[in-house]
């Protein structure tokens, strides 16, 4: 038996091992899924796909015309028994931010293929063009931060909804940290398009603390911090790598779309001490685990930030955190003190799922808690910001310098104004009258 009767029956039944492996046997932490979307176990096909030798020129290609990425040999993708060393994550791209994922290498970790791959399955098309273009761009400190493109393509690929980065030779490296960025092209935020990303070798997903250089930091600079490197970020940028910005917070509260292992940023202003709640509802049938990040002042780094229930080691400011997993439902009571209002007048958040797989919509409110009468919604003196402040006092200089002026104008009126005759016979009567009165303030 050969050509298709083969083929398709071994492609049937190694897709029906890869997705029971991805329920049942996976690795709880990295691979293991309740729900397997088809371009997942495509993702893995082709991840596990290796060409012929005989038949490449390169050790850095993946894909041929004539035979596409090769046979897939799942003994070197899946870990058996089940461990570290395959990474797997189902989410959604828009046009709107480019998602990263950082994967730290780890020696000793892993089966035999080092690659990372990404699928996802477009909407149909007339021309036979992509409708949703994504893109893979994969790029390790091992030896430089050099870009590799999907399918080993100098340029990101415009043709293909499913790209291949080999790493062949990367597991002679004891430690370094690859960062899968997926890009999105003409996809609309309010209808993202669901990918899958896998990664087989030595990776686990990391915080994107890079090891052996220091990473590029787009608004930022790189620090070095207990033997890894961060980005510190300038404001009003926030992220991984500085090139994100916080969304202003409200009593109405703001939409947000949070998804797999990706930060996304808020702020609110604080004009007075008092107590605040900091609501974060999360809708639909299943919540996400967040991790979350609370700074009083600018977040310059979500890496050196613990869980919410520390004050971000600012003075004069508490957080406490009361979450109902069940409901969705975070709240964050927020204690401010006067003291604190000398250093910062902000507070920022930052939240990513913890999840793999999925996303979730937020509704995300900062609220005075009761009791508490000063806020921005009806600033006083005490609760006015410095802009505020100057412009009282320049109208209160304004006003007092208007009143000095007509004072000054009605004395000067009156002081100079004179009793003229009606006729030539009143003359002396009117200059003896005028004299008589200079003579009498002269006297008295």
């Amino acid at each position: 038996m050969s050509g298709t009767s083969q083929s398709c029956g071994l492609a049937a039944g190694a897709a029906a091992l890869v997705r029971e492996y991805l329920t049942d046997w996976g690795d709880r932490s990295e691979a293991r899924l309740s729900e397997t979307w088809a371009s997942t176990i495509k993702a893995m096909l082709v991840t596990a796909a290796e060409l012929d030798p005989r038949s490449i020129s390169s050790s850095s290609s993946v894909r041929l015309p004539d035979v596409g990425f090769g046979l897939p040999t799942l003994h070197s993708l899946l870990p058996i028994p089940a461990g570290p060393g395959l990474v797997v994550i189902q989410s959604w791209a828009g046009s709107d931010q480019a998602q990263r994922f950082c994967l730290e290498m780890r020696p000793g970790v892993g089966a035999g293929s080092l690659a990372i791959t990404l699928a996802w399955t477009d909407p149909p098309s007339d021309d036979g063009r992509l409708v949703h273009d994504l893109d893979l761009k994969v790029t390790c400190d091992v030896s430089s931060w050099a870009d590799r493109w999907g399918n080993g393509a100098a340029s990101p690929d415009t043709t293909n909804n499913i790209e291949k980065v080999s790493l062949v030779g990367y597991d002679s490296f004891t430690s370094g940290l690859c960062m899968a960025t997926v890009l999105a092209n003409s996809v609309p935020a309010r209808t993202p398009q669901p990918f899958s990303l896998v990664a087989s070798g030595p990776f686990a997903l990391s915080e994107c603390a890079a090891v052996v250089r220091a990473p590029s930091c787009v608004h930022g600079t790189a620090e070095k911090q207990s033997s890894k490197w961060t980005c510190r970020c300038f404001p009003p940028y926030l992220g991984p790598f500085c090139d994100q910005e916080a969304t202003a917070l409200s009593g109405d509260g703001v939409s947000a779309e949070l998804r797999a292992r990706q930060w996304s940023f808020f702020t609110s202003s604080v004009s007075c001490p008092g107590s605040y709640e900091l609501v974060i509802q999360q809708s639909g049938s299943s919540f996400l685990t967040l991790k979350s990040a609370l700074s009083w002042g600018h977040l310059h780094s979500v890496l050196e930030k613990e869980p919410l229930s520390t004050p971000g080691g600012a003075s004069g400011v508490s957080f406490s955190t009361v979450e109902n997993q069940a409901s969705g439902l975070m709240t964050v009571l927020v204690q401010v003190e006067e003291s604190a209002l000398s250093s910062a007048r902000s507070v920022f958040l930052g939240l990513a799922p913890e999840d793999r797989s999925g996303r979730s919509s937020a509704l995300i409110r900062w609220l005075p808690a009761q009791g508490t009468t000063c806020g921005d919604s009806t600033p006083g003196i005490e609760g006015a910001d410095s802009g505020q402040i100057v412009l009282i006092i320049c109208m209160v200089v304004l006003l007092v310098a208007g009143v000095i002026a007509a004072a000054v104008m009605i004395k000067f009126y009156c002081g100079s104004s004179k009793v003229w005759p009606q006729d030539t016979g009143d003359v002396e009567k009117a200059e003896d009258h005028h004299i008589s009165t200079q003579q009498w303030q002269l006297q008295s």
